[in-house]
């Protein structure tokens, strides 16, 4: 019996070490580009290396961690070539004193050795071509020619050669950082390998964008690899998309992105099962866009960004979007391109957009308890190009110059009904639209696209009930039911057979003036308090669980003090953030 007990206690405790081995024996690496060495082991803060080329050269096993001095600039590319496990995943993070910057990792060069070959016009040889440049951190303005320079921070970039205009010598003028440009395609890329199990966390990234301009400045898309974490960065001023995320069962968490040339985020179309949740994205290009199934977009803040709040999409010719997830986000002010998007190319506006939520063959996904509002001249939610079986649900739409729910029911070319390259009909059908509350738009709900040759039964089985149409105080009408426009709930409930369950009222906000400190919680005596019907749905937009019967919008509460804080906090009140 003793030797029976004994041999149980090794057998725990071999149990134990196999459990246990992989964080016993990770190491922790320490990079310091000011007082570094790569000569040094790494392996403590007074022994770091200097380069991020070291970092390049090392293979590093599951558990590591290699932490970056904050307050330090890393001009070079970071590619992950190792790999960890799910339980032991390899780390890039930062230390050292938290009231520094994050570590930054820079895509630029400051360039120099300026000639002046013209008043005001000098050059310097460039043999990389940037998608920006930089002039002490503000950044300029390319001009199509060197003939066309003609105003400060003008550049152009020719056959090897960079020019900019300057009254005086450049490197005199510019000195905070100086004249920077993009010289390299990412911060941090994948290297083309099979590398798992990643967390990029606590980094500053900055100034990528040369060689390729649809990249992102962290890139994982080239290898085989999944299940990368990038959480805590911050993103600004890059020249190119700033997570370009192909890899299954990922998650970009808690960043803050602004101006990014092309996009905040871009989950690919080989995408699967990844989450965007608690980023604040302002003053990009757009927000989020999803080609990938089961992907959760939730408790983001989208907003002042030039084109579109969130986008779906898949190439023609491909299945749908399934799976979707778009969940307690926070949209408005975006669409802040419009000028510039009536000047575009019929071809061009097709694929920008300038609204909310965006869907383009998109099924079988769940938009809920989002507050979307005042997105320019695009709609709130636009279903487009054959969206099925959808649930859009607890939602509140309102601000929006154009229409605040649209359904439409044909493909990319609007015009005759069908997809461009396929020529196949695509009907937005089987979709249901409850406990919504819509107000103030020009028209609170469109039904558009409506082609006879496609031989669609029009907006008929879609499930548009329980909901909220009020006009408001600044609206223009219901709706348009592709033929003509609605006034009253009841004038459209006559023309459409919908909406029967739903009421046309003032939901009695606490505050909805987007001008002050709004507030989209519910009075007490609101209409809109337990006139919903039950979806299936758990939680509010702050979390609240779901109980008896539900309300119409985003709060189960009647008063916002009545909230319980969630597990991440929110907000509702509308910050003053500039477009820079």
């Amino acid at each position: 019996m003793l030797m029976y007990s004994y041999w149980n206690k090794i057998k725990l405790v071999l149990f134990l070490f196999m459990l246990t081995a992989p964080l016993a024996w990770a190491n922790i690496y320490f990079v310091d580009a000011t007082s570094g060495n790569d000569t040094n082991d790494g392996t403590s803060a007074a022994t770091p290396w200097r380069t991020i080329q070291k970092v390049n050269d090392t293979f590093f096993s599951p558990g590591d961690q290699i932490l970056f001095k904050r307050g330090d600039v890393w001009r070079e590319e970071l590619v992950v070539t190792s790999k960890g496990t799910e339980s032991s995943p390899i780390v890039f993070g930062a230390y050292g004193d938290k009231t520094l910057e994050k570590p930054e990792i820079n895509g630029a060069d400051i360039v120099s050795n300026w000639v002046e070959f013209k008043r005001d016009l000098w050059q310097t040889s460039l043999a990389i071509q940037p998608f920006n440049v930089w002039f002490d951190d503000e950044a300029g303005n390319k001009v199509n020619s060197w003939y066309d320079l003609k105003n400060e921070k003008d550049w152009i970039w020719e056959n090897n050669t960079l020019y900019i205009f300057s009254k005086g010598q450049p490197t005199e003028k510019y000195t905070n950082p100086g004249i920077e440009a993009a010289q390299r395609r990412s911060c941090i890329n994948d290297g083309h390998e099979d590398c798992s199990h990643v967390v990029i966390e606590n980094f500053r990234i900055r100034h990528n964008g040369a060689l390729v301009s649809f990249f992102g400045a962290i890139d994982c898309r080239d290898g085989a690899g999944k299940d990368w974490t990038i959480r805590n960065c911050d993103f600004q001023d890059v020249a190119s998309m700033g997570v370009m995320l192909l890899y299954d069962d990922s998650a970009v968490e808690n960043n803050t992105f602004t101006r990014t040339r092309l996009g905040a985020i871009l989950a690919h179309a080989a995408n699967t099962g990844s989450t965007i949740i608690g980023n604040d994205i302002f003053s990009c290009n757009s927000g989020v866009s999803s080609y990938g199934n089961g992907i959760k977009i939730s408790e983001n803040k989208i907003h002042h960004n030039k084109w579109n709040g969130i986008l779906v999409w898949h190439e023609s010719g491909t299945p749908n979007c399934t799976g979707l997830e778009i969940t307690r986000n926070e949209i408005f002010e975006n669409g802040q391109g419009w000028q510039e998007w009536l000047t575009l190319p019929d071809n061009q506006k097709d694929g920008t957009q300038l609204d909310g939520i965006w869907t383009g063959n998109m099924d079988n996904s769940l938009i809920a308890y989002n507050l979307i509002y005042n997105n320019a001249h695009g709609h709130g939610i636009h279903l487009d190009d054959g969206s099925e079986n959808n649930v859009i649900a607890n939602n509140i739409v309102c601000g929006h110059l154009d229409n605040g729910l649209i359904r439409w029911s044909t493909g990319l070319v609007v015009e005759n009904g069908t997809d461009g390259k396929t020529g196949k009909c695509e009907i937005s059908a089987n979709n249901v639209w409850k406990n919504n509350i819509v107000f103030n738009n020009h028209n609170q709900i469109a039904f558009a696209g409506i082609k006879p040759e496609c031989n669609n039964d029009d907006y008929s089985s879609n499930d548009f009930n329980n909901n909220n149409i009020w006009i408001g105080p600044k609206g223009k009408g219901i709706g348009w039911d592709g033929t003509r426009d609605h006034a009253t709930l009841e004038s459209w409930q006559q023309a459409t057979g919908q909406e029967m369950n739903s009421i046309s009222a003032d939901p009695l906000f606490i505050s909805s003036d987007p001008d002050e400190a709004a507030d989209f919680t519910l009075r007490p005596d609101s209409p809109c308090i337990n006139a919903g019907t039950d979806v299936g749905l758990q939680v509010d937009f702050f979390g609240a669980p779901i109980s008896n019967r539900p309300n119409m919008g985003i709060s189960e509460s009647s008063s916002s003090a009545d909230n319980d804080p969630p597990a991440q906090p929110r907000s509702l009140s509308v910050p003053n953030y500039p477009l820079n």
